[in-house]
């Protein structure tokens, strides 16, 4: 870092951030609309325990919504809230990422469970080792962030030692869940349309439109994260024990 930066450099900054924040927003929320409709019009809505076609629903709706939506605006917190005191932020960040750890609980269990009622086995897929890897990665990731930065008793040395590997792993495991659902789609849409699909019916096309804005919204949010121009800067309040580099986050 510089030791002056321009404030006009930072304002412009900050617009190119927010345009980049409108354009996942607006991604990310059709990817889950569209997903939520298809569930519902097109493949028998959210069951447990009652259609063994439907049963499946209830994984891709957690996983769309928690596990790629929740999950990259939990990664952009630090960004989008560069003035506000960084305990605050720690806590929505935390609180966003549990609600995701929650719901990949509940989204595993209903996979497996659907694979049980059609006598179907587990993890053999592309599909399931990338999420089964995403999944043991984020929990690892949640731990750790946890223990080490949100409760008090980790030493300053502990966390500056820490925080590079916690902000490298953070794009790493959101592009790993990316993967995983953009192979679970592919595997949705030739389970459920099958040899329909080179026809482009209506039920197609929408999970075609789910994979392409998961493909905008993922590369938006891992743009955002990257780049270094839209970093938290460092306030005087409440951060005059942290270390340069978690600063920097």
């Amino acid at each position: 870092m510089g030791s002056e930066e321009d404030p006009r450099d930072y304002d412009t900054a900050q617009k190119h951030f927010k345009i980049g924040f409108v354009i996942a927003g607006v991604s990310g929320t059709l990817m889950w609309i569209l997903m939520f409709f298809w569930v519902f019009y097109y493949n028998g809505g959210l069951t447990w325990g009652t259609n063994v076609k439907s049963e499946i629903n209830l994984h891709i709706v957690l996983m769309i919504f928690f596990v790629i939506y929740l999950q990259g605006h939990g990664s952009l917190m630090f960004r989008l809230f560069p003035t506000k005191p960084k305990i605050q932020v720690k806590l929505l960040h935390a609180g966003i990422h549990f609600a995701t750890v929650l719901a990949m609980i509940i989204g595993l269990w209903s996979a497996i469970r659907h694979h049980g009622l059609n006598n179907d086995p587990n993890f053999y897929t592309l599909h399931s080792w990338f999420g089964l890897t995403a999944i043991i990665l984020y929990y690892g990731q949640f731990l750790a962030g946890f223990t080490i930065f949100l409760l008090p008793w980790a030493s300053l040395r502990v966390r500056t030692m820490i925080i590079p590997y916690h902000k490298m792993m953070g794009p790493l495991i959101f592009i790993s869940s990316t993967v995983a659902a953009a192979t679970g789609l592919m595997m949705k849409a030739l389970g459920t349309v099958g040899k329909r699909y080179s026809g482009l019916p209506s039920d197609a096309m929408v999970l075609n439109f789910v994979a392409i804005f998961l493909l905008i919204f993922a590369c938006t949010v891992i743009t955002l994260v990257y780049d270094f121009r839209f970093r938290r800067r460092p306030r005087p309040e409440g951060e005059m024990l942290l270390s340069e580099s978690e600063r920097e986050q």
